[in-house]
This record gives C-alpha cells, structure tokens and sequence, in this order.
C-alpha cells in the first residue's frame, strides 16, 4: 500500500469532524423546525445514454437533512457521477439564521480543508472488485480511508444566502458544449490517427469509410467557409431561479441551499418535474443551423441563418 498510515488516520479524523459538525448543523435545524421551511429533491446517477438523471425523491428537511451527510455511493454506482440534492431551506428567524451561517463557515472550512489534504496526500488509482473487475477511483487516500465516499460529493460546499430571498422555482438545464476547430488540418490528422480504433460495436470498414467521409466533407466545408465546430450535450442538470428584491439568479444546486426570509418563507413558484430526454442531436439555434456530419462524431457544420 503506498498511502502513509497516518495520513489515512488524519483524513478519518477530519472526516469524522465534518460529519460531526453536520450533525450539529442538522440539530440547529430540528430544534427551530418552526422558522425552517424546506424543499429538497433526491438526484440519481447520470444515465449516459440520455444524458439524464432521474428524480429518486421529493421531500422536505428531513431529506434536506440527509442531503448533507450524504457522501457514500451504493454499490454498483459509478465513481464519476455524483448524486444531487437540488433544494432550499427557507429561514424566517434572524437568530436561527446567524447561527446556522456560523456552522456553515466551519463545514465549509474543513470541506475545503479535508479535499485538499486529499489531493495532496492521494493520487488516481485502480482497484479490483469482487468479480474481478478493475474500477477506477479518483484517490488512493479516499479509497483506503473512506471506503465508498466520493470525493466530489464530499467537497460540495453549502451555499447560503444572506440577502433575503423573495421565491424561489425549479427547472432543468439542457445545453451543449461548443469548442471551436482552430487548426483545420490538426484535426483532420487527429481523424486520420483514429482510423484503426473504431468504436464499440461498430465494424473497421464501415469507422474508416465514415472517416473518409468526413475529411471529405470537412475540405468541401471549410473551401465553402463553413464553420465547424465539436459540440457536446451537457447532461442535463437541475437548476433553480432565485429571486431577490435587487436581483435574479439561476443557479444549479447540488445541495439544498439555505435562504433567509424574513417575511414569511421563500415562495416557491415551480416544483422540479422529471426532465425530458436530452435531445442529444443539436439542429438549430438563433444564429446558425447544424449539420451533424457523422453518427460517430460530435462535428457539426455550423451555417449561419
């Protein structure tokens, strides 16, 4: 084993401190229950193939309560994904609030502490699972100390707001990634260095065919002054518009963030519904119009309107 002992006794140590001051943070809020409002939503694993996660849950604090401690993924999850917990906590008490801003700061110091240590001290390793497998783990350290934490779903920081939140709505955000080709012909050579590593169940002849296909395609384009670009669905992520009196922001919450509002509670205007498929395929936008240029690549030809 190549992680030092007592590095593996100082993250159990640190991480047993966060889950104590959560406990505490979770104590605030059970015991002033009557200035707490809560909505919160459990989201699962990011399906590949659809770009989307489903909604496991709808709750209240006690969901929200569970959102923080929540930092183990159940066997058979992926290490790469994490699980969301879209949500809000609505304070109607000065008094409250001030006290949980205060143990805020400290999770969120020894959140940031603890990654660090983390980072620092582990390294990106491999391990074989009971049937043999190998599964990849961000870090040997986590591995070895914290058994089935992931490391993205313990650094999460908890965010507050201590400008009073007015309302509060629920949505989903389904985007693309867009990366420009600055170099024409280093792509091109990048497809040609490809042409004998076809894709999973897809067939030499027909990966090198479509290749051929597409550096023609990319010469007649770029002769024609066609942009192109590489442009990737994003999964799709809950988000939440929040309303202040001065301002707006969208934000997309990976643990139910905490709001004061003194004036009742945050109104919530729009619940969280199951998201619709991502469409996976762009085809049109204000500017341009798209055209895919093949079913295996993520290139578009991008013609303006």
């Amino acid at each position: 084993m190549s992680v030092k002992t007592e590095h593996i006794v100082e993250c159990k140590q640190q991480f047993n401190q966060l889950k104590g001051l959560i406990e505490l943070l979770n104590l605030t809020l059970e015991e002033n229950s009557q200035f707490v409002q809560a909505h919160c939503y459990q989201i699962g694993q990011l399906n590949p193939a659809n770009k989307t996660s489903p909604i496991l849950q709808a709750g209240e604090l006690e969901l929200a309560q569970q959102a923080y401690l929540h930092f183990k993924l159940d066997a058979g999850d992926v290490v790469k994904y994490v699980v969301r917990y879209p949500g809000i906590i609505s304070i109607n008490q000065l008094d409250t609030f001030e006290k949980l801003d205060s143990q805020l700061i400290q999770i969120n110091l020894i959140k940031a502490q603890l990654s660090e240590f983390i980072s620092r001290h582990g390294k990106p390793a491999e391990f074989k699972t009971a049937k043999g497998d190998l599964q990849y783990v961000r870090n040997d350290l986590i591995y070895h100390a914290l058994p089935m934490v992931n490391h993205g779903m313990l650094k999460r920081q908890i965010t507050r707001y201590c400008e009073p939140m007015d309302n509060a709505s629920f949505g989903w955000n389904i985007d693309f990634n867009h990366e420009s080709i600055t170099d024409i012909e280093a792509y091109k050579n990048k497809l040609h260095g490809r042409l004998m590593n076809p894709p999973s169940l897809v067939t030499l002849s027909e990966w090198q065919k479509s290749i051929d296909s597409v550096i023609n395609k990319i010469d007649r384009l770029v002769n024609d002054g066609i942009q192109l670009k590489i442009i990737r669905p994003k999964p799709v992520e809950p988000k939440m518009y929040v309303s202040f009196a001065d301002n707006k922001k969208t934000i997309r919450p990976k643990l139910p963030v905490i709001a004061y509002a003194p004036d009742g509670h945050v109104k919530l205007k729009k619940i969280l519904n199951e998201p619709k498929p991502h469409p996976i395929v762009l085809t049109k936008s204000g500017k341009y119009e798209y055209e895919k240029l093949s079913p295996y690549l993520y290139l578009y030809a991008c013609r303006i309107k």
